[in-house]
Order: structure tokens, then sequence, then C-alpha cells
């Protein structure tokens, strides 16, 4: 870990009895799992919540609107943006938190993040190629009429008795 980690790290993680506000931008499909681990959460977590479909627009558009979401908080009322995308479509590439820190997993995709850890993932896919992965966050937030979609492109927005 070099001085800026270090630095980072001391910013985001603090003694016992400091609250803490933090800001979680995130894919819509983690909703159930962010709230939980807000609510049982020691910290103020804020959690805006963006549309699955932000992985569908062109890798440009989809930093566009995270950016905007970033730029248009108050660096006061937080200590850090903490993001809960992985590099799904390279939407997270170049983003940045000009005045507090940007927090980002270190995973290539929402399965990974998931599983929770690559070494997880790797284990599972290497064992069971081809595996398609449907979470609930997934299937509970599909909107039926999004025929630009990727998932429409594939054939895969269709509910599980179609």
């Amino acid at each position: 870990m070099n001085q800026d980690q270090a630095e980072q790290a001391d910013y985001i993680v603090s003694p016992p009895g400091q609250v803490k506000r933090f800001k979680l931008l995130a894919c819509e499909i983690l909703a159930r799992e962010l709230y939980a681990v807000a609510a049982d959460s020691t910290h103020i977590i804020d959690i805006t919540l963006m549309a699955k479909s932000l992985h569908d627009l062109p890798t440009g558009q989809m930093q566009a609107c995270l950016q905007e979401q970033i730029d248009a908080l108050e660096p006061d009322k937080y200590h850090a943006v903490l993001l809960a995308y992985a590099r799904c479509n390279d939407g997270v590439v170049g983003l940045q938190a000009r005045d507090i820190p940007l927090v980002i997993p270190r995973a290539h995709d929402c399965i990974t993040l998931f599983m929770g850890s690559r070494e997880a993932y790797d284990k599972y896919f290497n064992s069971h190629p081809g595996t398609y992965y449907y979470t609930t966050g997934w299937v509970e937030r599909n909107r039926q009429g999004q025929s630009a979609s990727v998932m429409a492109k594939l054939g895969l927005d269709k509910s599980y008795h179609e």
C-alpha cells in the first residue's frame, strides 16, 4: 500500500464511535443486498439506485450519467463516494470525485460482487462453463419493452415461462 492508498484508507475507516456519511451509487440489481448492508452499518449510507439499463448505453454515455451523479454531490456532506459497479461496460473507467475519495470495487462484473471475490467467481466459472447468471435483483427489475437492451438482443429478456 503506498502513501496515497494509506491516506485514503484512513479517510474511509474511522475510529470506533465516529459515524461517517457515504454516498453509494449503485446498479439497481444490487438493491436488496445494499439496503441490507446499509441498514446494518454503523455509518450513514445514502443510496442512489441507477437503472440497470444504464449498462445498455454506449460506454461514454454510461460514464457521463455516473459522472453527473458524482458531480452533483455536496462534497462537504460525504466522506466518500462508493460505487456498486464493476467494470460493466467500462462505465466506471475514468470517473472522478474531485473533492472526496471515490471507491470502486475491483471486479469485472456484478457476478464477481455477488460471489464475493474473483477467486470464487473463477472457481465456479471454470467448473460450470457456459453458465448464465440471473440474480434476484436482475429478475425483479426486468422491464419488458426494453427492445434496445443487450438482453433483448440476446433473446434473454423473456420471463422464465416464455
